[in-house]
């Protein structure tokens, strides 16, 4: 099909995604790049604002929060014009967007924007659909940045209630979820809960990406604390070393030349 051809650019994409599960940033990011300029330059594609998003969430994860936040209202707006504002593609830009700004602490236009989306979804899936529990993770993130914590475990409690009913108890969705509520305790200093969540979350997490995977990194590194302020000094050493471990083989990986 040659090398601008939207399929192209859509194998590109997909395999950026791959370099992001990885957190190959830089790599990804590279491709996404790609993928953006065969979808721009293809007429009558819809392609280019999910492209756009791929890439504010890649800048993101690099920190890159000005440049992130741009590309996110790109992408929603050009969505807006192509499916309406009503669209669930629309509300997961509306999340993402919602997202980076909580970040960077907008936490009033971050609230609002994730209500927007909470709207759509509502109108457009059933109560107990995953993405109505997402709705809610993302909801409890932004509760968490502004350490209202017990607003987070309530709405993570909700999600969990949704997805302990849709998917198997070693799906990844129910070990995020878990991970998630085990910072919380953390943050409660609610140890000894802390770290039963932790270890239920991490093996269900190591099972969905392996070991080895680097969206490991920061609930092993919060795991190890809990450990360690729980003087369990041997298991924090191991988890340590697990962490090392992830950096090191991030570090040595070289992505193939394209």
């Amino acid at each position: 099909m040659g090398p601008n051809h939207p399929s192209t650019g859509d194998a590109i994409n997909e395999l950026a995604l791959a370099y992001r599960h990885e957190g190959q940033w830089k790599e990804a990011e590279r491709l996404y790049r790609r993928a953006l300029a065969i979808y721009q330059a293809a007429p009558g594609t819809q392609q280019v604002p999910v492209a756009l998003n791929n890439l504010a969430q890649t800048l993101a994860a690099q920190q890159r929060r000005g440049e992130a936040e741009r590309l996110f209202r790109q992408a929603l707006a050009q969505s807006g014009r192509q499916l309406g504002p009503d669209h669930p593609d629309v509300a997961a830009e509306l999340t993402g967007l919602a997202e980076l700004l909580g970040s960077r602490r907008k936490y009033v236009e971050a609230e609002r924007l994730l209500r927007r989306a909470q709207d759509i979804d509502r109108r457009s899936f059933p109560p107990d659909h995953p993405q109505i529990a997402s709705d809610l993770t993302h909801a409890a993130d932004l509760a968490f940045e502004r350490k209202q914590y017990a607003q987070a475990e309530e709405l993570l409690n909700q999600a969990s209630a949704i997805l302990k009913r849709t998917f198997a108890p070693n799906h990844l969705e129910i070990g995020k979820v878990t991970a998630s509520l085990a910072e919380i305790r953390r943050c409660q200093h609610r140890l000894d809960e802390s770290e039963d969540l932790y270890r239920r979350g991490i093996a269900i997490l190591e099972q969905a990406w392996g070991p080895e995977n680097p969206q490991l990194l920061t609930t092993l590194e919060h795991y190890s604390l809990v450990l360690r302020a729980r003087q369990q000094y041997a298991q924090s050493a191991q988890v340590d070393t697990q962490v090392m471990k992830i950096r090191v083989t991030r570090t040595l990986r070289k992505p193939a030349a394209l």
